[in-house]
């Protein structure tokens, strides 16, 4: 499976089970021109913000495919920005990895 997969299995599960939060993708990655790359930083975009955010929730969440990938050095600088500020994060290693972690935050002990 895919990153792309993963993160689209989990977004489905997550609207279907928790309708009331609303989830978006930030489509911040992808492999562009230089000049499509400029115009995008130029807008705002900025390296390392996570995958998924969960307003309602204040939790932001990087999805990667499996536990070989790691996020990058922006992207835990970016978890450590919005821990900071009174939000919180993790990454999904799948779907799976992914729902179980958003079942805990939800429900902690």
């Amino acid at each position: 499976m895919s990153e792309y997969i993963e993160q689209v299995q989990f977004v489905c599960w997550f609207r279907r089970n928790y309708p009331e939060h609303k989830i978006f993708a930030i489509p911040n990655g992808g492999k562009r021109a230089k000049a499509e790359a400029l115009r995008l930083k130029n807008e705002g975009v900025l390296a390392g913000v996570h995958d998924l955010f969960v307003p309602g929730l204040k939790l932001w969440i990087e999805m990667k495919e499996t536990h070989k990938q790691k996020p990058s050095d922006k992207q835990i600088e970016w978890g450590e920005y919005v821990e900071s500020v009174g939000y919180s994060w993790f990454v999904g290693y799948g779907f799976e990895d992914a729902k179980e972690k958003t079942l805990r935050f939800l429900a902690p002990e």
